[in-house]
């Protein structure tokens, strides 16, 4: 069975018909009115005993996009600012500056993913082709994104999609490893997602010509990923014990400030280093005991914490400029003693932590001054832009522990 307008359409030799069984006889009509009215211009009918569907779909095929508009494609960040000593330098990180985009570590990103057929229709000769793009209604995404974390992720689209939906996800660890076999795929990443239709499996692969024309290269999406990948071994120090709040007490004797049950307070906490090494200026900072595993480490995007005893629970977040976002509630009142003793200032209750702190080395891949490329520990790989390479070069990290100790007093106590 063939189209004869497009002989590309093949549904192969027509299917042997049982006719042991012959089905019970069916009647189909077709009325066709007149336009814009309800006048029946011609009625038609057939009769069969059976019906065969010929269905033909053709390869699906992906587009990812930065917006839901489906306006820009997908692209990583366009531009950073490089701290010197003698103070900011912007560099641009659009795809035709360096060879491939650029991510950061534990900055979230969006990804609107488009799934269509094409349908091409020749019934009114070579020259006057029809194009149809029909959404995908029935397929299925397996993502194996190595710039994320975690790295894998399933997504149906079904027809309330009409074809596109959106991915999120956290940039992961960054590729410390130099590729001996294709240069150009120094410290990069793939970014691949694979739909499947019934019938047909396609990869998206946005680019015409494999990007490493050298040999060796292939055309799926690969990025460069800005950020920290511990190595080696680790040491624990106790922290400091820091206030998280204080609750003022006020004047007068047998008064009280009362935190209502259900109130939340937040804030921002950093961590850095201080070096006098310009190759070790990237530190970074991860969060929660969980950031460290058997199988290594994960960017963990939150962590909790609940203290039954003073009625407080903390939750931790990492946000994108690797602050952790401290927001601490209370599950029931809490009040200044409302003692003769305890007045004012003297009233005033502390609450606060203490915790272990992990430090540790890392690599980092990042923007490197071109003129200490050449200095021992450091690789660099792709074209100079604005004076500086992507590279990879050494740093340290640290990691806040969870609470050993939690405390509440008043500064009487103190």
């Amino acid at each position: 069975v063939q189209i004869p307008s497009n002989l590309a359409i093949d549904f192969g030799d027509a299917e042997v018909v049982d006719l042991r069984q012959i089905p019970q006889e069916e009647t189909v009509v077709d009325t066709v009115y007149f336009s814009g009215t309800d006048i029946v211009e011609s009625i038609d009918s057939t009769k069969f005993h059976l019906q065969h569907d010929y269905i033909y779909r053709t390869d699906p095929e992906l587009d990812v996009f930065s917006d839901a508009a489906t306006t820009i494609p997908f692209e990583g960040e366009t531009d950073l600012v490089y701290e010197t000593e003698d103070g900011e330098v912007p560099v641009d990180l659009t795809n035709t500056s360096f060879d491939f985009p650029v991510f950061f570590q534990k900055r979230k990103y969006k990804a609107y993913i488009t799934a269509f057929e094409r349908y091409m229709n020749f019934d009114a000769g070579a020259q006057n082709v029809v194009e149809d793009l029909v959404p995908v209604s029935d397929g299925q995404l397996n993502i194996n994104n190595n710039i994320a974390s975690p790295t894998s992720a399933q997504i149906n689209i079904t027809a309330a999609d009409n074809g596109q939906v959106e991915y999120e996800f956290r940039g992961g660890f960054p590729n410390t490893n130099l590729n001996l076999s294709t240069p150009e795929y120094s410290f990069t990443k793939v970014f691949n997602i694979n739909l499947l239709t019934p019938g047909n499996s396609v990869d998206w692969q946005p680019y015409d010509a494999p990007t490493a024309p050298g040999g060796g290269g292939d055309q799926y999406f690969r990025a460069y990923l800005f950020g920290a990948q511990p190595t080696g071994s680790a040491f624990v120090t106790q922290g400091p014990a820091l206030v998280d709040l204080i609750l003022r007490d006020p004047p007068g004797s047998a008064s009280q400030a009362v935190w209502s049950a259900g109130t939340s307070i937040s804030r921002n906490e950093s961590y850095g280093l201080e070096t006098s090494k310009a190759l070790e200026a990237s530190n970074s900072i991860s969060l929660g005991q969980n950031t460290w595993t058997i199988a290594g480490p994960t960017i963990v995007e939150a962590d909790s914490e609940n203290n039954i005893e003073l009625g407080l629970s903390t939750s931790e977040t990492l946000n994108e400029e690797g602050e952790v976002e401290k927001t601490i509630s209370s599950s029931t009142s809490i009040s200044t003693p409302a003692l003769d003793t305890d007045v004012g200032p003297g009233g005033d209750v502390f609450f606060g932590t203490s915790t272990n702190i992990l430090f540790g080395k890392t690599f980092n891949v990042q923007l490197v001054p071109e003129d200490q490329c050449a200095l021992s520990g450091v690789d660099c790989t792709g074209p100079s832009i604005g004076g500086y390479r992507v590279g990879k070069i050494s740093g340290r990290y640290v990691v806040p522990g969870t609470a050993v100790t939690k405390f509440a007093y008043t500064r009487n106590d103190i």
